[in-house]
C-alpha cells in the first residue's frame, strides 16, 4: 500500500511540475519537452490540470482527464494543447508508446498546432533519426509563421530554431550551424550554451580567435546574471572551453590544452569547477602531479567559504581519485569514506571506497571492501561499474568463482564492448587464473595499444609480460577485446 501512495505522489508532483513550469530548462538544451515560456507563472495554480491528474493517476479515466486538459488548456493560453499535455505526463510516467500515441493524436486534432513537430523533432534528435528530425523542424517553423498565442510562440521559435542548428551540428556541417545558431541566440541572448555552441561551431571552421570571443560574451552574461537574488555563476571559464576544443580538435599530443588550462588557472584561480575539469582532463592525461595540484586547491576552495560550498564534494572526490591513480591506498580511503559518512548512497564514493579498501593488506577492510561492492550492485544491478568493482573485489578476496560470475555479467551490461581498461584489465586477471592465457592476452594487447592511461594500466602491464608469449589455438573462440561485441555463432 505504502509503495502504490509514494508513486501515485511522485507521479503527481512530477506532472505538476511540468504543467507549472518548475522544470524549465534552457531552450538550446535539447530537451524532449519543449522549455516552458517565461510568460507562465510558476506557481499558478491549474485546478483543471490538478483535477484531471487526479483522475488519470487515481481512476486511470483517460476520457475524462483529456476533456479537463482541454479545458484548462482553453483557459490558460500559456498551456499546451490537452494532448501535448497528456504527451508530457505520460512520457514523465515512463510509458513512452502511449506518449508518442498522444502526439500523434494531437497532430490529427489540431494540425496547426507546431508544439507537437517540436517535439518529435527533438525526439528524433536524441535517436540520432537527423533526416526526420529534419522534416519535422521544418514543419514546425511553416507553421509557426501563422501561429498566433503569443504566450507559447516565443519558446516554440526558440526550440524549433535550436533544434534546426543542432541537425547541422551533427552532419558536422558547421557554417550552416554558425548560421543557425547566430539565428537562434537573436531570440535568446543571454542563453549560454547556446553561446557555447556557437563558439565551438566556429572554432571548427578554423576560427578559434571568434570562438574564443564568444566565450567571453557568454562569460560576461554569466557575471552579470549572476549579481541577481539567489543566483551564481554556471558558464565555465572560457580558457578552459578552448582548451577542451583544442585537446578534441587537435589530439593528445597537442601542446595548446595544457597551455589553455594554464591560462584558464591565471583568470579563475579560485573557481572550483575549472579546477574539477582540468583535474579529470590531468588524470585522463596520466598528468598525476598537475591533477594533485587541481584537487588540493579544490580542497582549499571549498575550505574558504564553508557555507557557500557547503555539501560539496568536490575536492575529496578529486583527491580521492587521485590517490587511486598514485595507488595510494589508505589516502584514498579516508577521502571517499568521508564523502559516504555524509552521504551513504554515493555510488562513486562507494564504489571507489570498495576499490581502495580491498586492495589494503587488511581482512577486516576487506570485508568492507565486498559491502560496499555488494551494497552498489543491489542498487544498481545492470551498471557495468558496479559489476566490475564486485568482481575485482572478490577477485583480490581469492574468491574466484565469484569474481568470474561478476565480471561476465559486467562484460554482458556492455554487450560486449568493453570500453572501460580497467574492467578489461580485471577479465584478463580472471582469465589468466583460469589458465587462459592466450585470450588474457589478446585482451591486454588491445588496451595497451592505446596509450591513454588509465588507472590499471601498471597492472595490466605486468599481466602482459606474464602472457606476451601465450600462442592462440587453431580452433579458438576469440577473446572479447575492448570496443568489439561478441559474434553470434
Amino acid at each position: 500500500m505504502a509503495r502504490s501512495f509514494l508513486s501515485f505522489t511522485f507521479a503527481l508532483a512530477t506532472a505538476t511540475a511540468i504543467l507549472f513550469g518548475t522544470g524549465a530548462t534552457p531552450a538550446s538544451a535539447q530537451t524532449v519537452t519543449p522549455t516552458a515560456p517565461s510568460a507562465a507563472p510558476a506557481q499558478k495554480k491549474y485546478p483543471e490540470a490538478q483535477e484531471a491528474l487526479q483522475l488519470l493517476l487515481g481512476k486511470r479515466d483517460m476520457p475524462g482527464a483529456i476533456k479537463l486538459l482541454e479545458k484548462a488548456s482553453r483557459t490558460y493560453p500559456e498551456l499546451p494543447a490537452a494532448h501535448v499535455l497528456m504527451y508530457q505526463i505520460l512520457a514523465q510516467m515512463n510509458q513512452p508508446n502511449a506518449a508518442r500515441f498522444e502526439l500523434e493524436v494531437a497532430i490529427k486534432t489540431n494540425p496547426s498546432d507546431p508544439e507537437p513537430y517540436v517535439i518529435l523533432g527533438n525526439i528524433a534528435l536524441q535517436e540520432r533519426r537527423v533526416a526526420e528530425a529534419t522534416m519535422d523542424f521544418d514543419r514546425a517553423k511553416q507553421l509557426l509563421a501563422a501561429y498566433t498565442n503569443a504566450e507559447r510562440k516565443g519558446a516554440m521559435e526558440q526550440q524549433t530554431m535550436s533544434g534546426i542548428a543542432q541537425v547541422a551540428e551533427t552532419r558536422e556541417e558547421w557554417k550552416e550551424a554558425e548560421s543557425r545558431l547566430r539565428d537562434f541566440l537573436k531570440l535568446a541572448t543571454e542563453d549560454l550554451v547556446g553561446h557555447q555552441r556557437l563558439a565551438r561551431s566556429l572554432f571548427w571552421q578554423g576560427k578559434a580567435g571568434e570562438a574564443y570571443d564568444i566565450l567571453k560574451k557568454a562569460k560576461e552574461i554569466d557575471r552579470t546574471n549572476a549579481k541577481k537574488p539567489n543566483a551564481k555563476e554556471v558558464f565555465l571559464t572560457p580558457e578552459a572551453i578552448m582548451a577542451q576544443y583544442y585537446d578534441q580538435f587537435e589530439g593528445a599530443k597537442s601542446a595548446n590544452p595544457e597551455k589553455w588550462f594554464t591560462a584558464a588557472l591565471k583568470m579563475a584561480p579560485d573557481d572550483l569547477s575549472t579546477r574539477q575539469v582540468i583535474a579529470v582532463w590531468a588524470l585522463e592525461k596520466g598528468k598525476l602531479p598537475f591533477a594533485r595540484e587541481q584537487a588540493m586547491a579544490a580542497l582549499r576552495i571549498e575550505a574558504s567559504d564553508a557555507k557557500k560550498f557547503s555539501g560539496s564534494n568536490v575536492g575529496r572526490m578529486l583527491r580521492g581519485l587521485v590517490a587511486l591513480w598514485e595507488k595510494d591506498w589508505a589516502e584514498a580511503e579516508n577521502f571517499f569514506q568521508k564523502i559516504v559518512l555524509e552521504n551513504p548512497s554515493d555510488f562513486v564514493a562507494r564504489n571507489n571506497l570498495a576499490l581502495a579498501l580491498v586492495e589494503q593488506d587488511d581482512s577486516a577492510k576487506r570485508q568492507r571492501a565486498l559491502a560496499y561492492a555488494e551494497a552498489n550492485y543491489r542498487d544498481n544491478k545492470n551498471n557495468p561499474d558496479a559489476l566490475s568493482t564486485l568482481g575485482w573485489v572478490y577477485f583480490r578476496r581469492n574468491e574466484f568463482d565469484q569474481a568470474g560470475l561478476a565480471l561476465d555479467q559486467a562484460v554482458k551490461a556492455t554487450n560486449g564492448n568493453l570500453n572501460n581498461a580497467d574492467t578489461a584489465t580485471y577479465v584478463a586477471h580472471i582469465l589468466y587464473h583460469q589458465d587462459k592465457k592466450w585470450q588474457a592476452k589478446e585482451i591486454l594487447d588491445s588496451v595497451l595499444k592505446n596509450e591513454r592511461p588509465f588507472s590499471m594500466r601498471p597492472e595490466a602491464l605486468k599481466l602482459f609480460e606474464k602472457v606476451k608469449d601465450a600462442a592462440r589455438p587453431a580452433e579458438a573462440t576469440p577473446a572479447i577485446t575492448p570496443g568489439t561485441a561478441p559474434k553470434t555463432p
